[in-house]
């Protein structure tokens, strides 16, 4: 063991052998310090520590004596090293290993505090990120409680070593403010200030601990030392730099000094009839100081649901965010969350220009922190844009432990699909509450007629209650009837009663009510009088007003309920309507340019669902817009619109909307829609000869996610080959990096599904390219993928290295490199090097969106399956299937390709692949042939032996030479099903040794290397394990030692699966022949 245990009250803390965050320290595994020979071997131990890989004696030496070696140095290394490993002796699990390359310092999870830190940081995160803010309390505890001191202090003036120096105390830094962040949360404020107050010893200037650490003390009741943490920073940071404090700190210390007591609950509701309701809100209420409570408010249109929330609010006395969702038009993308936004900002705060989760799950703890509470609205969510609903929901699923209240309201029908999804996930973030409005009662109703009228109309008061059926918004209604002294003796509804208030007004004033209408349920006063453009507006507004149809608050104008709008809307004449949103479109065009949705929504209602070049346009403007902003299905539905009023002779205009479908469609999983869109703006481009249009189509069909192939939603997604044959078969008229860039999609495209030709077309688009040269990047991308095999890791690690350093600030780019680079680094078993990558891979998902967070999670899958720990694979893909939302079928079939190889791995490792033999079957038919490789190994599982190797003889039979990612997908299935076989079956044992003499030369060079499929989420243990096998079937001399060695490979990996079949492998045929 590399490490021990010592005991700090219930909480059993990890030791490292070699620490590091402070003076060097090396322990034995029973806590003894163990000394290190002299100075420079410490020296040398740190380096070798924070290196984390392999070095050069060069690079090595230059290190240790400060860029002045020594002609001797690399002698005297020598020696340092033969005296460090005998010092390390004592811990087994530590070696210092030389290889061609250099010395590396190999451990497990546990051997210097710096491998602890990488695991524990992104343990930690990845807790918050689930919202599971004690467990990452508990994770950042001990991961603080490494450091003793400044990091890699014994070599502080080596130069080479201060990026790493400056990266860990930043990094202290982050998780000092998450811990205090998270603690404040869980109410344990003392705590955060303790935590806090040393923080901003070691950085006096750093605002967002001061402003975490004047939080903390307000929410321990010491206020006035709370300003004084504000103060003291602004005279220093005056002092010191000229400077003042940011908008967050200046808001932060005026919410200190305007804190208010807590306010007054009023018990009593002022509806009538709602005392239930009231009481199941109030709990809710109470809940929420907890963590994130959801209520749902169900009920039909006008029933009161939104008047149930407000009083809520109104008792409690607290101020919530609102947002009402907006049926027909006017709604901008993200409609739904931008309220939100522009209330955060007229409060002061700092909000993003394009929000994303991660940016919102931030603004959110700040407000929750800073005011102690967040009460946040979506009224009306049945007519929410999915997008907000998705983000909304992607936000607060971090907030778990937050005291967040969320109130909802909807309709009782069925919502749309993407909606109901989007909800779905939103309810399931925290706890969840749903409250069903029924009808009130007659004595309600009438209760409330009697506050209303007192005794106007009396007579009427039954008529009231019996028409109102229930509904307070219509006994309303029918009571401003009364008070006009208009007859409420057989009026209908809604329409009934919305008809005879607008027979009250003058018929210009009507038409101001028509105009209205079609803006929206609400609508700016600004807005509303330009489209006007009479001379009359406030006077007629005036009336409407007094008529009770429309009111008019904080320069906004909107009808009671959006059921007497659908009134006025529905008595228009479809060229009426027509014509009021052409004039609406006209005012936003000049009073309101940037208001793409809102302008591309008119146009296209003026249209009438024909062809108008204007409406066409606008829609192309609203997709773009929406799609900058990642409102994907805001983006689709704008580029639907667009196509339907485009002239069909339009060619360019249309190719560019498919594009930003197919995009749009893409992103939200929708592959059937996506290719169908890209294959008709393909056609387009084809037809017009523009072949520079079709060929950016298909680089435009290629998804986007890591490494540029994988997907969210699955495994494989490469775009369409079609595109990319017919844009190729003009290359000679093309950009030569445009061409590069497609040849690049369209080799890793065969390499990945086994077709001939990756290798000759990766060759032309090196030929087109060269550093520095725009496609660069991507046919280095398609190297690796086309090479990928347990042969190539170095190779491909310097790949993946250039890669990151070609990246720049593109956060996608940059998460495949480091994807790359951890796949290379598990391929060579350097899982200190695999922990620090993914420690870095973590925090780069923790906003990257869909793409990034599955394959974050697949890894995580993987690693878990890899350590048989099946339960905790079982649960993440667990999530991953909860999660999928409304996609379509091919993106579902990839994602139960993605679940069934994991489960099944895990059922191989079980002797239970029989159970997989269904599904896997299915999958061989309708998504990868490959998928025959598990049926075979079923098959053979069972005893159906002939079907294995009929199966097996038609993927050996395949065309085209085995090689890249196809290579490691077969042979080591092949060869674990002709091991099957083989054991059960020894007449059959002449014909496996035949199908392994094919295989094994093409395990040729495999060893040490672990197995890592592409694209780098499926690991299949030691690579050396299938050598060895194919070798012991062939009888071949040296086959059992190959299997030993990957035994032992795998436990020192901690691939216990692996490690066990290995130690099987061992006592059968055809190493031990006892069948």
């Amino acid at each position: 063991m590399t490490l021990v245990r010592a005991l700090s009250g219930d909480v059993a803390r990890v030791r490292p052998a070699i620490a590091v965050l402070g003076p060097l320290e090396v322990s034995g595994p029973d806590g003894v310090r163990i000394a290190v020979p002299a100075r420079k071997h410490a020296e040398l131990l740190v380096i070798l520590a924070a290196e984390r890989t392999t070095r050069s004696a060069g690079y090595l030496c230059e290190l240790l004596w400060r860029g002045n070696p020594p002609d001797s140095a690399l002698v005297t290394l020598q020696g340092y090293v033969s005296r460090l490993r005998r010092a390390l002796k004592p811990l087994p699990d530590l070696r210092i290993d030389t290889d061609t390359n250099g010395y590396v310092l190999r451990c497990d999870g546990s051997g210097t505090d710096l491998d602890l830190l990488d695991v524990w940081s992104r343990d930690a995160r990845a807790a918050v990120a689930d919202g599971d803010i004690g467990r990452a309390v508990e994770l950042l505890d001990q991961a603080l409680g490494l450091w003793r001191g400044d990091a890699l202090s014994d070599v502080d003036d080596v130069a080479e070593l201060a990026p790493e120096r400056a990266r860990l105390d930043e990094l202290r830094s982050e998780l000092v403010e998450l811990c205090a962040e998270a603690l404040i949360v869980l109410g344990r404020a003392r705590h955060a200030v303790t935590l806090l107050a040393d923080e901003r010893e070691r950085h006096p200037f750093r605002e967002g601990t001061a402003r975490l650490l004047a939080l903390a003390l307000r929410d321990c009741g010491r206020i006035s030392e709370a300003l004084d943490v504000m103060v003291r920073l602004r005279r220093s940071l005056r002092a010191e730099f000229g400077l003042d404090p940011c908008a967050d700190t200046v808001r932060v210390e005026t919410e200190i000094r305007t804190v208010s007591a807590a306010p007054t609950v009023d018990a009593v509701t002022a509806l009538y009839g709602r005392g239930d309701i009231a009481a199941v809100l109030d709990r809710a209420w109470r809940r929420s100081r907890r963590g994130l409570t959801v209520v749902t408010v169900r009920g039909a249109p006008g029933i009161g649901k939104t008047a149930v929330v407000e009083d809520a609010v109104r008792r409690h006395g607290g101020a919530a965010y609102f947002t009402a969702a907006v049926g027909g038009f006017g709604a901008q993308p993200l409609a739904t969350l931008t309220p939100w936004l522009d209330q955060a900002a007229l409060s002061g705060r700092v909000v993003p220009d394009i929000p994303t989760p991660r940016a919102l799950a931030a603004l959110f703890a700040d407000i929750t922190r800073e005011t102690g509470r967040m009460v946040a609205v979506i009224d009306d969510v049945q007519w929410a844009d999915p997008d907000s609903v998705r983000m909304i929901a992607a936000a607060v699923r971090v907030l778990r432990a937050h005291p967040i209240l969320l109130l909802l309201t909807v309709r009782g029908e069925a919502l749309p699909a993407e909606t109901a999804t989007a909800v779905q996930s939103l309810r399931a973030a925290g706890t969840h509450v749903t409250v069903d409005l029924a009808p009130l009662s007659d004595a309600a109703v009438a209760e409330f007629v009697r506050a209303e009228l007192g005794d106007v109309g009396a007579t009427a008061h039954p008529d009231i209650v019996r028409t109102s059926l229930g509904s307070p918004f219509i006994a309303a209604q029918l009571c401003d009837l009364v008070r006009a002294g208009r007859p409420v003796h057989g009026t209908g509804a809604v329409t009934a009663i919305t008809e005879a208030k607008l027979g009250a007004v003058t018929e210009a004033v009507r038409e101001l009510a028509e105009l209205l209408a079609v803006l929206g349920v609400r609508a700016s006063l600004g807005l509303a009088a330009a489209a006007d453009g009479t001379p009359r507006f406030d006077e007629g507004v005036a009336e409407l007003v007094a008529a009770q149809i429309v009111s008019v608050t904080d320069h906004t104008i909107g009808f009671g309920h959006e059921l007497v709008r659908d009134v006025v809307v529905s008595g228009l004449g479809a060229v009426r309507k027509a014509s009021l949103h052409r004039r609406i479109a006209d005012t936003l065009a000049v009073s309101r340019p940037d208001d793409t949705a809102s302008a591309a929504l008119h146009r296209s209602a003026a249209a009438l669902d024909s062809i108008d070049r204007a409406a066409a346009l606008a829609c192309a403007t609203a997709a773009r817009d929406a799609l900058r902003r990642d409102a994907v299905s805001d983006c689709a539905d704008f580029a639907a619109r667009g196509i339907r009023h485009a002239e069909p002779g339009d060619a360019e205009l249309l190719v560019e909307l498919d594009c930003l479908a197919g995009q749009a469609h893409h992103r939200l999983g929708h592959y059937d829609s996506a290719a169908e869109s890209f294959d008709r703006a393909g056609r387009r481009c084809a037809e017009r000869d523009d072949r520079t249009a079709l060929a950016r189509t298909a680089l435009l069909a290629a998804p986007r996610g890591v490494a540029g192939y994988f997907s969210g939603y699955g495994v494989v997604q490469t775009g369409s080959s079609a595109l990319r044959a017919r844009a190729l078969a003009h290359r000679q008229d093309l950009d030569a990096d445009l061409v590069a860039e497609v040849e690049a999609i369209e080799a890793a495209d065969r390499a990945i599904h086994g077709a001939a030709g990756d290798l000759e077309v990766l060759a032309d688009a090196r030929s087109r390219s060269a550093p520095g040269r725009r496609s660069w990047r991507q046919v280095r991308l398609a190297e690796f993928i086309c090479t990928w095999e347990p042969t190539t890791v170095a190779e491909r690690r310097v790949i993946a290295e250039e890669l990151e350093e070609l990246a720049g600030h593109d956060r996608e780019a940059l998460a495949t490199a480091i994807h790359l680079r951890r796949v290379c680094a598990l391929e060579s078993g350097d899982m200190r090097l695999v922990r620090r990558l993914s420690a870095e891979f973590t925090r780069l998902a923790a906003d990257g969106g869909t793409d990034l967070a599955a394959t974050q999670l697949w890894w995580q899958v993987m690693l878990a399956v890899l350590r048989g720990d099946y339960e905790q694979s079982r649960t993440l893909m667990t999530t991953f299937a909860d999660g999928l939302g409304a996609v379509d079928g091919p993106a579902r079939l990839l994602a139960e390709a993605s679940l069934l190889t994991s489960s099944s791995i895990e059922l191989w490792h079980r002797g239970r692949l029989r159970e997989a033999l269904a599904d896997a079957d299915r999958m061989a038919e309708d998504f990868d042939e490959d998928f025959a490789i598990v049926v075979a190994m079923a098959a053979a599982e069972i005893g159906d032996h002939e079907r294995a190797m009929r199966l097996i003889e038609q993927v050996v039979a395949l065309p085209g030479r085995l090689h890249g990612p196809r290579l490691v997908v077969r042979v080591p299935l092949l060869l674990e099903a002709l091991l099957v076989v083989g054991r059960h079956a020894p007449d059959r044992r002449d014909r496996v040794v035949e199908f392994a003499a094919v295989l094994a030369p093409l395990t040729a060079g495999w060893g040490e290397t672990l197995i890592v499929q592409w694209p780098g989420l499926v690991c299949l243990g030691p690579s050396g394990l299938y050598r060895g096998t194919a070798r012991g079937m062939l009888g071949r001399a040296g086959a059992r030692a190959e299997v030993v060695a990957a035994m032992h490979r795998a436990r020192a990996l901690g691939a216990r699966p692996y490690e066990s079949r290995a130690r099987d492998r061992l006592t059968r045929w055809p190493f031990a022949d006892t069948e």
